[in-house]
């Protein structure tokens, strides 16, 4: 059948899109995968829209669409045969119409040996057939490419909701649910819908499920019927396909098409509550009927079926785990799946002896991280453990709620054991984890244990909660934890308490002295007990301590001794030792400092693990701006803020931003920020490391603080690697604003950082995500009450001649556009210039050109719809989280064949961006940062507006 496409906006899928049909153009067979509910359907769709009527050599190309949900199985050749029009004998390509042609072939997964075999046929026959398949997993047909889809993107756990709503599962949510209930906002004091977001993996079925149900619930209440099994019922509103009519019937689809041993392998993955490896799978998934042989082979089926993914490629937050070294794959199921498979689970037999299997591994794994501990200390082992965070967390929980058959004091140690694995994992973003985790343990069993065992694990799991609270900035619960782990034991876990207080007085009270004492306990204790790597630990921090308090001759021996002795043991800390060492010499011989930097970054891989990359980005800005090399200092600083925004670590941002300061405060135009970012570092409490802020003291003296209600840590890193990018460079400076006599009654600021805009307007910031609409919303805004036409704003696309022929479609929409223009250069007095007779002779054409009738459909026209979906799409995202910007642009804002920013009060808007040699700015996201601020009115890093007869479309 033909074309026809529900238009539905596709929200977050830009880049899915643009890649599909890239593989399109160079290959004749791509099939888009993934489970049900992601939406292949409608991103097949969309795209066959976006591509049908593109010339392909002197032909336009033809789209047709067939659709197999509802063929039952041997019906394939007769249903393509109906819907395509063409005999049901033979090959179906000798049928289909000459000349190129584009044959989206839907829901391949049920029927996929038939539809493999018809689409072989298609291909075979016709020579112009490109084939895009959606299925829910691939034809297996030679020379075919795949698009896995994935879910939309998510925000971090606690972003704000200003950020949140430009992550796409949020801003797919907040649309659907508007659309049942206007007054439906976001709330940063409510964090429901981020959380619910996130625990639906960002599904766009479950999220609009979840959204139709918004007019009669709220945030929090939604967050509660669709956190668990629940969500599997809520029924769709309004017309769907019988297999997306619930979350249950999607994963019904699917199940029912697996074998026997596969179904019971999945089933056993839901008493997994994250990411786990074969290894995992292999101990739980196994017995009862399923050899450990077949779990391999189940795994293989299931992620080919797309029900299974490999975790750790879908989102910034997990690209940084480095578990190579490891050869270790882990995969997870969508929060869907899972909550399906513990219910068909929990029918089985079984079920008891898989969640007693789940245990056994998860203690056998922390007993393993926990005596490797004693050995050295490896950030990938303990990354690699941190992703089994959640199996021990569920696990504890499991534990605190106890069942008649547990004994309680194995059930408190067993707790405890679980805890003191988590010593390193806190280092790796889950400091809140632990300490949650910590506090239910000590909820269910306040009493500390009598016996000398439990006395010293339970010393041990205050002493890692008082290190978690530390690093989660919460001074006075680490010091209460760690003083109740020495009241319980003075060996190691005393000793880790030290070791704790000693960060504590130091960084937080400012007390080095008092600071180098407790490390001195810790060393003392760690030596006592053999813990050899804490041991070394703990030198590390005395020398830390050392070149803190001006030592630097007595702190760079300190790791030149350590070096020797952890070498071969600890390359994690012997990386460690090294960076600080080299920052010993940034006061004497900056120069030194910078080569020893530098060959770390470039010959030790270990030092690209995230924790240690950001010590040493910030390590080497400092080094450079020591050695008089302030462009590659803002460079790496940049750097180091942006993979702290990207992937972490928070641990020590304070320090970063600190050692930025005075790099953002050599602009004068910078100053203020710097000066912002003082007060917020002060307000903070902390003090920053002296040997990667050298200046600190005298640069906070110099500067002085200008507080900034309100502004958050996310906000100043975001606004510190912006400005770091945009003072000098490689990049070209956008010039100083020139100043006004009669400053505007409205003033907006807009400007693009790496992946992120920000706009200000009526005393309000927001931040939200790089998208192609808010590039065409910048030209419109630098340029008030000037028309651009759309294809002029979508300069990127390949028109294909479409400039020479744009008289392609004349609509009403063109023609009143027209004849205000005319109307405007007539009253102005240029009736008679060029641009006016070419107005003129476009209104005559009387809708013929170049001798063809004008139609819709044509390549300009596809240009404007897509242009005015962006532009529309953003107006909806800004009035999300900034209501009042929304209304302003929304009454503003023309979208057509013309676009225009139409203020109807007087209103400057400073946009800002910079020029990225060698790229044209047209051309998708602007990916540095803004350089200052540009002429009023005026956009740097965008074309400007063409001085031409405006396009007709």
């Amino acid at each position: 059948m033909d074309l026809v496409v529900h238009r539905a906006e596709l929200v977050g899928r830009d880049h899915d899109a643009a890649r599909v049909l890239a593989l399109l153009l160079e290959h004749r067979l791509v099939t888009v995968t993934g489970f049900g509910g992601l939406g292949k359907t409608q991103l097949a769709l969309a795209v066959a829209d976006q591509a049908g009527g593109h010339p392909v050599g002197s032909q336009p190309l033809q789209v047709r669409v067939v659709l197999l949900a509802d063929v039952r199985p041997g019906g394939v050749r007769a249903a393509l045969a109906r819907q395509l029009g063409v005999p049901a004998t033979g090959s179906v390509g000798e049928y289909l119409p000459p000349g190129p042609l584009l044959l989206v072939v839907d829901n391949c997964e049920h029927v996929l040996a038939e539809a493999a075999q018809e689409v072989a046929d298609a291909l075979a026959g016709h020579p112009g057939v490109r084939v895009l398949a959606t299925s829910r997993e691939s034809l297996g047909l030679p020379g075919e490419r795949h698009h896995p889809l994935q879910p939309l993107a998510l925000p971090p756990a606690g972003t704000p909701a200003a950020e949140a709503v430009g992550y796409a599962a949020v801003e797919l949510f907040v649309q659907r649910a508007r659309a049942v209930n206007p007054h439906f906002h976001l709330d940063d004091a409510d964090p429901s819908v981020t959380t619910l977001v996130r625990i639906l993996d960002g599904a766009p079925l479950a999220l609009e499920l979840a959204a139709a149900r918004a007019r009669s619930m709220t945030p929090g209440e939604l967050l509660q019927r669709f956190a668990g099994p629940r969500a599997l019922t809520a029924k769709a509103k309004g017309p769907s396909p019988e297999r997306h009519r619930s979350l249950a019937a999607v994963v019904a689809w699917s199940y029912d098409l697996l074998e026997p041993v596969e179904q019971r392998v999945l089933e056993r993955l839901g008493a997994f509550a994250g990411t786990v490896t074969l290894e995992g799978a292999e101990a739980v998934c196994s017995g009862d009927g399923v050899d450990v042989a077949d779990v391999l082979a189940a795994l293989d089926a299931l992620v080919d079926r797309s029900l299974v993914r490999v975790a750790g490629t879908e989102d910034l937050a997990s690209a940084h785990r480095d578990t190579s070294s490891l050869g270790r794959t882990r995969y997870t199921l969508l929060a869907t799946l899972r909550s399906a498979a513990r219910v068909r689970l929990a029918d089985r037999p079984e079920a008891e002896r898989v969640a007693e299997r789940h245990r056994t591994y998860v203690v056998s794994r922390a007993r393993r991280v926990r005596a490797a501990s004693d050995l050295r200390i490896d950030p990938v082992l303990f990354t690699d453990f941190a992703d089994d965070a959640a199996e021990v967390e569920q696990t504890v929980a499991a534990l605190v709620a106890g069942t008649p058959q547990q004994d309680d004091d194995d059930a408190r140690q067993l707790a405890d054991e679980l805890l003191t694995s988590m010593s390193e994992a806190v280092f790796d973003g889950l400091a809140g984890t632990v300490m949650s985790m910590v506090r239910s343990v000590l909820t269910r069993w306040p009493q500390a244990p009598t016996d000398p065992r439990g006395r010293a694990l339970r010393a041990e799991t205050l002493s890692v909660a008082a290190n978690a609270a530390r690093l989660a900035d919460d001074a006075e619960a680490a010091r209460a934890f760690a003083r109740a782990a020495l009241e319980l034991n003075a060996g190691p876990a005393g000793a880790f308490a030290h070791r704790v207080l000693a960060e504590l007085t130091a960084w937080w009270d400012d007390d080095a002295e008092a600071g180098l004492r407790h490390v001195d306990e810790a060393i003392e204790g760690f030596a006592r007990a053999g813990r050899i790597p804490y041991l070394w630990g703990a030198r590390g921090v005395r020398s830390e301590l050392l070149g803190h308090l001006g030592h630097h001759a007595a702190a760079r021996r300190g790791f030149e001794e350590l070096l020797p002795e952890v070498r071969d043991c600890s390359p994690w800390q012997e990386v460690h030792a090294r960076l600080q060492a080299a920052l010993t010499l940034v006061p004497s011989d900056p120069s030194r400092a910078v080569e020893e930097l530098e060959g770390l970054r470039t010959g030790n891989h270990v030092a690209q693990h995230p924790f240690e990359r950001a010590a040493l980005l910030s390590a080497l800005a400092t080094a450079h701006r020591a050695a008089g090399a302030p462009d590659a200092a803002r460079r790496f600083a940049a750097d180091c803020l942006a993979q702290i925004l990207a992937v972490g670590p928070w641990q020590y941002w304070q320090t970063y931003l600190a050692a930025a300061v005075p790099m953002i405060a050599e602009d004068p135009l910078r100053r203020p920020l710097a000066r912002q970012l003082v007060a917020l570092l002060e307000a903070d409490g902390v003090r920053p490391i002296a040997l990667f802020t050298p200046t600190w003291t005298a640069d906070r003296a110099a500067l002085g603080g200008l507080p900034v209600p309100g502004l958050t840590r996310r906000d100043a890193l975001l606004a510190a690697r912006d400005a770091l990018l945009g003072v000098g460079g490689e990049q070209e400076r956008v010039p100083v604003p020139v100043p006004v006599t009669q400053p505007p009654t409205r003033l907006g600021r807009m400007s693009c950082g790496v992946g992120v805009w920000t706009l200000t307007w009526a005393g309000t910031t927001v931040h939200v995500a790089d998208r192609k609409g808010l590039h065409d919303l910048a030209v419109l805004l630098a340029s008030p009450h000037r028309e651009v036409s759309a294809v002029q704003l979508a300069g990127a696309l390949e028109l294909d001649g479409a400039e020479a022929d744009l008289g392609e479609i004349l609509d009403p929409v063109a023609r009143r556009a027209y004849r205000r223009r005319l109307t405007a250069l007539e009253e102005g007095g240029e009736g008679e210039g060029a641009e006016a007779v070419a107005l003129r002779q476009q209104l005559a054409a009387g809708g013929v050109w170049h001798g063809r009738a004008r139609r819709a459909g044509g390549t300009a026209e596809r240009v404007r719809s897509t242009v005015g979906w962006r532009l529309r799409a953003v107006l909806r995202q800004l009035a999300a989280v900034h209501p009042e910007l929304g209304e302003h642009l929304r009454a503003s804002v023309r979208v057509g064949a013309l676009c225009s920013y139409e203020p109807s009060e007087e209103v400057t808007w400073v946009v800002s961006t910079v020029v990225t040699p060698g790229i044209d700015p047209r051309i998708g996201p602007v990916v540095s940062p803004l350089a200052g601020p540009a002429t009023s009115g005026a956009l740097s890093g965008v074309m400007p507006p063409p001085s031409g007869p405006p396009s007709p479309r």
